[in-house]
């Protein structure tokens, strides 16, 4: 989808269009691959260019944020590619081979990261990358068309930021609303799809906002997204979650559809929201991107002073005397925090602390005095660090926006949305990630960002504009559901059988007193040496993996 395709028609003079996918070949055959840095939109697409019988060549091109995925097999005698790996993998299954670096560090993470997948034969194109491929001799030329900055800062004022991050705003969401067919926006009680909800109803226009209620009270956000709707005056609907099927059958089907590993929980939600709210859109447009961009996560506050403590050995000297003698005087749950914040700080390098952070498994966990992992932790340590190690940064602060940006939000939380409504047949839309707004917000001081006490300030203050302080001041929520409650005690008996098979890949990597630790601590609620989350969300890590391993 590209957005801005009728703003690229004044760059084609006598050519006329209503399709984006006619306007990106015509500029294409004008003025060749520099015309795809124009590009406004999530798309990945490929063209053939025979024009020159001595020079065909293939060219494959995605968008720079990795909105939409790119999948490609290389093998000496075959180039397969597609938007899913399912759509390659009937060709290939043969010949393919297990990415162990990448399976190790899904088990860390939850996800496969990006740009590789759970087979050494199959990679994703880069965000912003174009291949162009000689169909004669096989060559590639690879290109970064579209790139974006993570070392540098803009001189503006705050005031000067967030007016012109209002701005950038506000022309993405004019973008985002260019469409063939009548959309919808997900309006939940957050920030970033209330604020994309208020400029698409600015003046006159009047798009309809869609809240999904689920069945628990303390997951429903449809009371906060009624204030806002309440607020501007513009048209809501909510509705009750599509949630008739089997709960065991969602899972199964959500997690096989991934076609790798993949265990964010979120995924069950986020496939009830399409496909309830396709009742009433096949295009919705989303919030997704700003907490990557603006610092909308509670980690953002602290830790980058983690990370100053992290580099300093008299620091770190300082703060493990605090912890320990924090931990004596502390009950369970402030231990355990206490116990996460000190294998932060004594991570060897930057990317390690950022690594432990994003783990629901950390590589420096250990039950019993030892590690529950089967393998060489420095092997993930070293995997993990050289993901986009090629990007320059010029602080940690800088280092912290990149991974989340390029692999918590491409290789999870992009795959997430795009693989839940592509499964619905739903068109799901990200202004926050329009290329325009997301360069500009990369260059805003993080100070300007959020600090010691808040996240998101700039979106905040312009949120604080419209709607009332208590919704622009409120804590971030994470979309996501009770997995234990929702699931019930018996589907994760069934998960354990499928765990347990004698046939298990868990066991090869994974310690059997660990996964005993893990469904012990879940059906007899012993959640003093790990939360209820980390419980079912790391049963769930494995269960996907096994249950991978059995369909591929």
């Amino acid at each position: 989808e590209v957005y801005n395709f009728k703003e690229l028609l004044n760059d084609l003079p006598g050519f006329k269009s209503n399709s984006d996918t006619e306007v990106i070949l015509e500029g294409y055959l004008r003025y060749g691959k520099e015309f795809f840095k124009k590009l406004r939109g999530i798309y990945a697409f490929a063209i053939l260019d025979y024009r020159i019988a001595s020079d065909e060549k293939l060219i494959l091109m995605r968008d720079p944020s990795g909105i939409k995925p790119l999948y490609i097999y290389q093998s000496n005698d075959m180039l397969a590619f597609g938007s899913e790996i399912k759509s390659i993998y009937p060709l290939v299954k043969d010949k393919l081979t297990t990415n162990e670096n990448v399976l190790k560090a899904y088990l860390h993470l939850s996800f496969c990261l990006e740009p590789y997948t759970i087979y050494n034969e199959i990679n994703t194109l880069q965000p912003g990358f174009i291949w162009e491929i000689s169909l004669a001799t096989k060559n590639i030329v690879r290109t970064q068309l579209n790139k974006y900055s993570f070392e540098k800062e803009n001189s503006l004022s705050l005031k000067d930021n967030i007016l012109r991050t209002k701005e950038l705003l506000a022309s993405a969401v004019d973008r985002n609303l260019i469409s063939d067919v009548e959309l919808s926006l997900a309006l939940s009680g957050g920030i970033d799809s209330s604020l994309i909800f208020a400029l698409a109803n600015k003046g006159d226009r009047k798009y309809k906002g869609i809240t999904v209620a689920f069945g628990d009270k303390d997951y429903d956000e449809s009371p906060t997204a009624s204030i806002y709707a309440k607020t501007i005056g513009a048209p809501h609907e909510i509705i009750k979650s599509a949630d008739s099927e089997d709960h065991f059958d969602i899972l199964n089907k959500v997690a096989t559809h991934f076609d790798q590993p993949y265990a964010d929980s979120s995924m069950i939600p986020f496939y009830l929201l399409t496909k309830t709210a396709k009742q009433v859109s096949t295009v919705l447009i989303g919030g997704d991107g700003a907490d990557e961009t603006h610092n909308g996560y509670t980690s953002s506050t602290w830790l980058p002073s983690v990370g100053r403590i992290s580099s300093s050995a008299f620091l770190r000297g300082m703060a493990n005397s605090l912890i320990s003698v924090g931990k004596m005087a502390l009950g369970a749950d402030k231990k355990r925090q206490l116990g996460r914040i000190q294998l932060l700080i004594n991570s060897n390098r930057m990317s390690d602390v950022l690594l432990e952070w994003q783990s629901w498994m950390p590589p420096h966990l250990a039950y019993q005095g030892k590690s529950p992992f089967k393998y060489n932790l420095t092997e993930v340590s070293d995997f993990y660090h050289s993901i986009f190690s090629d990007v320059p940064t010029a602080t940690f602060e800088n280092e912290i926006t990149l991974d989340n940006f390029y692999k918590r939000q491409m290789s999870d939380y992009l795959r997430k949305s795009d693989m839940m409504s592509m499964l619905n047949s739903v068109e799901f839309r990200v202004p926050m990630l329009d290329e325009d707004l997301v360069q500009f917000s990369l260059t805003i001081p993080y100070k300007f960002k959020s600090d010691l006490k808040q996240t998101k300030k700039i979106l905040r203050a312009i949120h604080g504009d419209i709607f009332p302080p208590e919704t622009s001041n409120a804590p971030k929520r994470g979309f996501t559901i009770p997995l234990d409650k929702w699931l019930g005690i018996e589907n994760f008996r069934k998960m354990e059988e499928v765990i347990r098979d004698p046939k298990s890949i868990v066991f090869e990597y994974i310690t059997k007193d660990y996964v005993n630790f893990l469904f012990d601590s879940l059906y007899n609620n012993r959640y003093g040496e790990i939360s209820r989350a980390s419980a079912y969300q790391r049963i769930l890590i494995l269960y996907s993996l096994q249950n991978w391993h059995n369909n591929r």
